[in-house]
């Protein structure tokens, strides 16, 4: 089935949490499912819906900060390709099983770097064993997390009503930089040590581009 696309551009971090709250609201059973494409007009963090940020992050006024409506870890938006997803719950594929609807949403996201990257890509079997904080979601991989050469590239995090599920999700194309001044050492050490980007060190150029190349092969595929 072909999605319908979303594209909302830049906006704050707050603008585009709640749009995503607004797109689960509004969902009905038999909807097509949804392709929300947006941007973030600053460097950005946002949170699970049961976190609070002020324990685990070095606030600045620099960064915006925005609780998500889904649950999950802490995300830092800076060199990611940031999306949402809405599966109605009459939609074929549609599962009552929050894990079973994350490996069906990666699957799709999987397709799509490898036709818009060229990578190989596998999808996380267990998780490694670690004792980092689990509340930061690229410093620590969760089955069906998307992976590449062994390390974490994209995560998300879900939140199902009656009606479907919302699919919130990063891909890190760029290695964002200078992360020490917002996150422990520790967090940004397993970062290193468990995720990747894509396209490697933060350039405008090379950013744009693969923003474009897949952000187009999402949007040409069927879930």
């Amino acid at each position: 089935m072909k999605v319908s696309i979303l594209d909302t551009g830049f906006a704050s971090a707050e603008k585009n949490m709640v749009m995503d709250q607004q797109l689960l609201r509004n969902m009905q059973p038999q909807d097509t499912p949804l392709l929300h494409f947006y941007r973030w007009e600053t460097p950005a963090i946002t949170y699970g819906y049961f976190i609070n940020p002020q324990r685990h992050l070095i606030l600045s006024d620099s960064w915006q900060v925005a609780r998500r409506p889904t649950g999950g870890g802490i995300i830092v938006h800076s060199g990611d390709f940031s999306f949402s997803l809405l599966v109605p719950v009459k939609h074929k594929n549609y599962s009552s099983n929050t894990l079973a609807n994350y490996a069906l949403v990666n699957s799709f996201i999987k397709r799509a770097i490898e036709k818009a990257c060229g990578h190989s890509l596998t999808l996380l079997e267990k998780s490694p064993e670690t004792n980092v904080n689990p509340h930061f979601c690229m410093a620590h991989p969760v089955p069906f997390d998307l992976m590449w050469q062994g390390k974490k590239i994209g995560g998300g995090a879900q939140r199902r009503t009656r009606n479907g599920f919302l699919h919130q999700g990063t891909i890190s194309l760029c290695s964002p930089s200078n992360l020490n001044h917002i996150l422990p050492s520790e967090i940004c050490e397993k970062m290193t040590i468990h995720s990747d980007s894509l396209l490697g060190s933060m350039e405008r150029k090379k950013f744009e581009e693969g923003y474009a190349s897949l952000k187009n092969a999402l949007s040409a595929l069927n879930l």
